[in-house]
């Protein structure tokens, strides 16, 4: 486990300091604890691998990747059963999948494979997730670039939608408001009034967040960031990573 560090100006490859008490980490670290983990509350080898990357884009472009894997882990155990769907009562609608509640790191996976699998759909909804703003964009820049479209999400908490996520095939990265023309679009007869969810869709029914709107990353720039973090390592608050780490230790054990 690594060594506690709260040295607040110390050089590191996170764009911010956490509060209180940080531990330096490596990537391999973060990728193999989480998996490990995550493995041990009951998600299986693919799921945990899933989840794994996802924590490890998110926490080196955002930050929030050990919090909502310790949010992970305090949640019932993954369980492996069937998800049951509710067909689109209209035209536009989406599919809705009636899963328990839980993080973006057990459903968002879910709902990026039946929306870009399924032709024909007008997006996929999950009541109930919660957390992962950048594990979701990071699951959306790989689904873009390997169906080779545009790929939109977005995201309710607390009965109300917020800013639409969209990545395109060049691996450019958005998120921002939308007209209220173009939310009718994104909102896909969902009402936000039920609570948190997510929205996936694709392709992008509409030109949301033309070049000059929303705030865009190049891919250049996510590389940059990776190799900033690689180089000098990650810092996270010490106390989610301890938690993360512990509950690691029973992986393969009884």
């Amino acid at each position: 486990m690594a060594l506690a560090d709260s040295r607040a100006t110390e050089q590191s490859g996170s764009a911010t300091q956490p509060d209180g008490p940080v531990t330096r980490v490596s990537l391999r670290e973060i990728r193999e604890v989480t998996f490990r983990a995550l493995s041990a509350r009951g998600a299986s080898h693919g799921e945990a691998w899933v989840a794994a990357r996802m924590v490890l884009d998110a926490q080196i472009q955002g930050e929030d990747g050990i919090s909502l894997a310790v949010q992970d882990v305090r949640a019932p155990r993954w369980r492996r059963e069937e998800v049951p769907a509710t067909e689109p009562p209209g035209r536009g609608d989406p599919v809705v999948l009636h899963a328990q509640a839980g993080t973006m790191l057990r459903y968002g996976p879910l709902a990026l494979d039946l929306a870009m699998a399924e032709a024909g759909l007008h997006g996929v909804f999950v009541p109930g997730v919660t957390g992962g703003e950048t594990c979701l964009e990071s699951l959306l820049c790989e689904a873009a670039s390997a169906h080779a479209t545009t790929v939109v999400a977005r995201r309710a908490h607390g009965g109300r939608w917020g800013p639409v996520h969209l990545a395109r095939p060049d691996g450019c990265l958005a998120r921002g408001d939308v007209a209220d023309s173009a939310a009718a679009v994104t909102d896909a007869g969902v009402a936000a009034a039920d609570g948190d969810g997510l929205l996936v869709t694709s392709p992008c029914p509409s030109p949301w967040l033309a070049e000059g709107e929303g705030a865009w990353v190049t891919p250049q720039q996510r590389a940059e960031r990776r190799r900033e973090v690689a180089q000098h390592g990650a810092l996270v608050p010490a106390e989610a990573w301890r938690s993360l780490y512990d509950a690691s230790r029973r992986y393969l054990v009884p």
